[in-house]
């Protein structure tokens, strides 16, 4: 209920409403005081009690009208005003005297207002409601403006409310901006993105009005925050951002995803072929992001991969663009990053199949489907077995063996290569104490160990627990690690080579010679073995630059006090020259093919260290 106090006027006690109560709480006292009016007036009630009754109303009335927080005018059916109330002079800025006719459209100077629109909607509904822009001093304001009709006799008059709306306005404005662009870099994020594309899509459909849709990914972003921070790579973020966009035609539409991923928009595709937008824009953008950024007073390297699709030459809908983009950039990426890919319908193929391939590898380890192989190591300079590398083979339900490299970059890539390395692990530390058991004291097995494996702080723990379980000896379990998955994380790789070295597990630096390992990583890190890429081993002895990167490995690792092994040898002329060097191990299949157990254990018990014949 509104509050109130009482004063006496013209002999009658009326009360005095408080400012800050609401027209409409006001009206429902004044309602209730029609009602006790009425009553006032039977014949039981004096004609002097009626006239006081009657005052009373009036002068309400006119403190509701007046005092109301909302601004009031009373029009004609021609928009004049005939009555105002202070809120709407205030609103207006006008005095009594020169809002006294005047017209309410030319009042307001609001750019959004119509009043002819608005009395055509009156006409047909009797309200009308909407947001009105009043521009006062050179401040414009929101106003949420009700129009309502009201009929005396034949005289129709309109009762018009505004009420200031502004500050919700702008509240809700930010509350828009904050859901659809990207706090960091002021770009449009995913959803507004989305939205505009959809937009495009439905309008370029009736035209066919050619555009295309580029996605782009920084390269080598995360060294940068891994070297830096987060702080750096948040000031990376902007300055791409803004070199971005001073490449790019004025009617495309930039937008963040995420991380160190964006979006582009280039509509309006020129019909002459010789005028190729999306390369030029994808070329601008390797050439403009390939200079360096100066970062906290540190000159930092990145670069970009890039994916186009064009609507509606390979897709007319929003998916099916976004998804071509995706897959146009992920190309980009295999193809060795900095450079950009156009989608093509092959591409379809390729994720058909590998969607398939997934579904059958999670079919395949809910199943067991997997088998373990071993592949013979064997010492140069004593030419016997001392010890041979774990492979994986994965038997299919209708018989068919799928190689490692049909697999296992799907399974690093969704994470399905954990349960495949806990069953390697698993698998292999149980041979390993069942070949002690039968004397092999000294017979060594090596489990490839991924990138994903060596991020994973679980991971030793998992090792350790193996290890306990089988109540196998660690000192015959060498765990193999990619020379580009210890420098993904130097400082991470070492501490769990550390925890592993403890447990008294050996390790070796696999691929050696493709990566990027600094020496004085090198010689930082608890390994035990080089194990050289069979890409250089390959080549051998003919190769000039390949026995080059070869000899400068073996004697890097003798010189450090590693054991070097060789893979992928298959003549005699490598093991000639292997030896010759000084390489310590070879594996390949000119001693033998991985196998399984039995046939291993077989092969071994009976070999004189003369190539394989299978």
């Amino acid at each position: 209920m509104a509050t109130s106090d009482s004063e006496t006027v013209d002999g009658c006690t009326t009360e005095l409403v408080s400012p800050e109560v609401s027209v409409d709480q006001l009206l429902d006292q004044l309602d209730s005081l029609t009602q006790i009016d009425r009553l006032a007036t039977s014949d039981a009630v004096s004609e002097s009690t009626s006239c006081a009754h009657k005052e009373r109303r009036l002068h309400l009335f006119a403190r509701v009208f007046e005092d109301a927080q909302e601004g009031i005018a009373i029009l004609d059916s021609g928009g004049a005003i005939s009555e105002c109330n202070r809120r709407f002079r205030e609103i207006v800025g006008r005095s009594s005297s020169e809002l006294d006719g005047a017209l309410l459209e030319n009042t307001l100077l609001s750019p959004s207002f119509c009043f002819e629109q608005s009395l055509a909607m009156l006409r047909r509904t009797g309200t009308w409601t909407g947001e009105v822009d009043i521009v006062r001093e050179e401040e414009q304001r929101k106003y949420w403006a009700s129009f309502r009709t009201a009929v005396t006799g034949s005289t129709l008059n309109i009762v018009a409310y505004f009420s200031d709306v502004t500050e919700i306005a702008e509240t809700q404005d930010e509350l828009h901006h904050q859901a659809r662009y990207d706090n960091l870099t002021n770009l449009p994020n995913r959803r507004y993105f989305c939205e505009r594309l959809a937009e495009l899509v439905e309008c370029s459909r009736a035209t066919q009005q050619r555009f295309s849709v580029l996605f782009i990914d920084l390269d080598d972003f995360k060294h940068v925050n891994d070297s830096f921070g987060h702080e750096a790579g948040d000031e990376l973020l902007v300055a791409a951002t803004r070199r971005i966009r001073e490449h790019l035609p004025p009617d495309s539409l930039l937008a963040r995803f995420g991380g160190d991923e964006f979006a582009l928009i280039l509509p309006q595709l020129d019909e002459d072929p010789e005028f190729d937008l999306p390369q030029l824009a994808a070329e601008c953008l390797l050439e403009t992001l390939a200079q360096p950024f100066m970062i906290e007073s540190n000159k930092v390297f990145i670069g970009c991969s890039v994916g186009a699709t064009t609507f509606p030459d390979d897709a007319d809908d929003m998916r099916n663009l976004m998804r071509n983009a995706d897959m146009a950039m992920y190309a980009a990426k295999s193809s060795g990053k900095n450079c950009w890919v156009a989608y093509d319908r092959k591409m379809n193929e390729a994720v058909e199949t590998r969607r398939q391939v997934l579904a059958d590898l999670r079919e395949g380890i809910r199943q067991e489907q997997f088998e373990v192989f071993y592949q013979p190591q064997i010492s140069v300079r004593e030419r016997r077995v001392v010890g041979c590398e774990a492979l994986i083979r994965w038997r299919r339900s209708d018989g068919k063996v799928v190689l490692p490299g049909e697999f296992l970059s799907i399974a690093e890539q969704t994470g399905l290569i954990s349960p495949l390395t806990d069953f390697m692990l698993l698998t292999a530390c149980k041979q390993i104490r069942e070949w002690k058991n039968m004397g092999w004291d000294d017979h060594m097995i090596a489990v490839n160990v991924s990138p994903r494996q060596m991020r994973d702080p679980l991971f030793i723990d998992r090792v350790e627990k193996i290890i306990k379980l089988t109540r196998t000896d660690p000192t015959l379990l060498e765990l193999e690690i990619t020379e580009n998955a210890i420098m993904d994380d130097a400082e991470q790789a070492m501490r769990q080579m550390e925890r592993l070295r403890e447990l008294g597990v050996a390790i070796a630096i696999d691929d050696f010679g493709t990566g990027y390992s600094s020496l004085s990583y090198l010689k930082k890190f608890a390994a035990t073995t080089l194990k050289v890429d069979g890409t250089f081993v390959s080549d051998l002895p003919h190769d000039r630059n390949s026995a080059a990167v070869v000899r400068s490995i073996v004697s890097l690792g003798n010189g450090l006090g590693l054991k070097v092994l060789a893979e992928c040898v298959e003549t005699q002329e490598q093991v000639d020259f292997l030896a010759e060097i000084g390489c310590d191990v070879i594996q390949g299949y000119f001693f033998g093919r991985p196998l399984p157990p039995e046939d291993y254990q077989t092969w071994r018990e009976s070999t004189d260290m003369h190539p394989s014949r299978t």
